[in-house]
């Protein structure tokens, strides 16, 4: 019988695999010794009449080629888990779609599709949910990455940074790459002496980059507090993925798909 066993198993298994690249980030950042160094530049004037030093921010220690490969196996089951959504919701009205060989259209024809761009006709006639019901096509139709363009005004959301099309980009990527780390996003806190705030700023820099940060002041101590989140993309660094991002990519998936099939699969 159809239900949401196996879908909720495969998202719960997306689940875990976030849960270790959440602890190997924390590890990473917080590890002993620190993975980057600050170091004291001097930097003059073209004229040279004067000079003043500046601590720099330098990575000595990139996160480790696993992290990467965690973030594919977690986008491969999350992605997974919806196209075991589309099987069990095509069983309804074609139960004997599970008798049917493996290789064998229409078996191999059912999925979840995720569009940047509308196709011809929209959802309607496509062969992956050519079993689907009615009413929840149209909802799959709903959620696709060109429905939830928004008027020109904030927040701007287009179909490339929706949710479903960052997890078509990272889970076609790691069926045939690993999804390195790419670079860090850097939260800097400054403290005065007593341990006051005086500022904060964040900025996102490549391993090979190095961070100017506030100047050494002539009286008194400045204290630097720096934490770090690793990026990752697959494509180009300033199109990079936060690991906020991707925690936030699995709520939306478990949080506001899944609950809108429940009434089709209990």
């Amino acid at each position: 019988m159809p239900s949401m066993q196996e879908p909720l198993a495969k998202l719960e298994r997306a689940g875990e695999h976030l849960a270790v690249l959440n602890a190997e980030v924390s590890a990473y950042s917080g590890r002993e010794p620190k993975p980057y160094r600050i170091v004291t530049k001097e930097y003059s004037d073209a004229e040279g009449n004067f000079t003043i030093k500046i601590p720099v921010l330098q990575i000595i220690e990139r996160p480790p080629v696993r992290l990467g490969i965690v973030i594919g196996e977690f986008a491969e089951s999350l992605r997974a888990s919806l196209d075991y959504l589309v099987w069990q919701l095509s069983l309804l009205t074609k139960p004997d779609l599970d008798t049917l060989p493996d290789d064998r259209a229409p078996v191999t024809d059912v999925s979840f599709p995720i569009f940047r761009t509308r196709p011809p006709g929209g959802l309607q006639a496509n062969r992956r949910l050519q079993f689907v019901p009615d009413e929840a096509r149209d909802i799959i139709e709903t959620l696709q990455p060109y429905n939830v363009i928004t008027p020109p005004m904030e927040p701007w959301v287009d179909a490339e940074s929706s949710w479903l099309w960052i997890l078509y980009r990272f889970s076609n990527r790691a069926k045939h790459r690993t999804i390195n780390p790419v670079g860090l996003g850097v939260a800097i806190t400054y403290l005065d002496a007593a341990g006051n705030l005086t500022s904060r700023n964040e900025r996102v820099m490549g391993f090979d980059d190095e961070t100017p940060l506030a100047p050494i002041p002539d009286e008194g101590k400045l204290e630097i507090e720096i934490s770090l989140d690793v990026r990752f993309s697959e494509a180009i660094f300033n199109q990079s993925i936060r690991m906020d991002t991707l925690n936030e990519l699995y709520r939306f998936v478990r949080e506001q798909i899944f609950p809108r099939f429940m009434r089709f699969l209990e």
